[in-house]
């Protein structure tokens, strides 16, 4: 019993191995990337900017919503877009330049699954980027003298914004994810999706706001130290609430990872 249970597990790990080191190459190749220096750069602004905020005057109210309001207008509606677009749609485009495509497909590996691993590279490369520059913006922020929560409180926070902007980070990488297995110019497609569709119907009165990934994201966002009249304008009169908008989330997300796959299993790539 103990050895075919043995002769199980052991199977098991020589059936996901590959895809293991799957995970593992993109994930060095993409921490390594040109992308990875831009978002370095960008995760440094708001630190910058928190600094210089400690350093003027400033009062109480603004103190508390710093890190919230950062979070929503910065990281919610421009970092997280912005990265996911660059990474996400890189996860077949990479790949097909760097003429390594054609090693996979001649490897009796499952195409879903090495597109699932390569997106799970993804999400966790972009979260380990990001997370870090929100921590510190916090903690810079936490330690001022007009903040009455203690520390421990905002690093709570903290976790609570960089949970939300792993989702958002979770949803347009499989957008992204599937413009790139489809279109020879992602990023532009992307771009006209994150900078323009998903801007206007922020802005844009009536139901056309459930048609994007921002909407559902915002209302899983957490309030406090928000003033109440933007997040309104954003959402609407009838926003979703928690639950049901953290589930049209993750729909959005399979739905796009399924179609992310269904492209990359039938299409062909020209890699010459």
């Amino acid at each position: 019993m103990q050895t075919q249970q043995l002769d199980s597990t052991s199977s098991l790990v020589h059936r996901w191995q590959p895809y293991l080191e799957i995970f593992k190459l993109t994930l060095r190749r993409m921490l390594r990337s040109r992308r990875t220096i831009f978002t370095l750069l960008v995760s440094m602004f708001p630190i910058a900017l928190s600094i210089v905020f400690r350093l003027v005057r400033h009062n109480p109210r603004d103190a508390h919503g710093f890190v919230p309001l950062i979070t929503m207008v910065f990281y919610m509606m421009f970092v997280i877009i912005l990265i996911s677009l660059f990474y996400g749609t890189a996860i077949i485009a990479d790949e097909v330049d760097g003429k390594t495509l054609t090693y996979l497909f001649t490897r009796p590996l499952h195409k879903a699954r090495i597109l699932l691993s390569k997106f799970a590279a993804y999400l966790v490369g972009t979260v380990t980027l990001v997370a870090p520059s929100h921590l510190l913006t916090t903690l810079i922020i936490a330690t001022d003298s007009n903040i009455k929560e203690g520390l421990l409180f905002h690093i709570g926070m903290s976790f609570k914004y960089i949970g939300v902007m792993s989702l958002g980070l979770l949803v347009y990488g499989a957008i992204f994810s599937a413009f790139g297995a489809r279109f020879k110019h992602a990023v532009l497609w992307g771009l006209l999706v994150a900078f323009g569709w998903e801007k206007i119907t922020l802005i844009v009165p009536g139901n056309i706001k459930k048609f994007s990934a921002i909407h559902y994201l915002l209302s899983v966002y957490p309030r406090h130290g928000l003033r109440n009249r933007p997040i309104q304008e954003f959402l609407g009169d009838s926003p979703p609430t928690f639950w049901v908008a953290l589930i049209m989330t993750l729909l959005i997300t399979t739905l796009f990872l399924y179609l992310s796959i269904f492209i990359f299993q039938r299409r062909e790539y020209h890699t010459e």
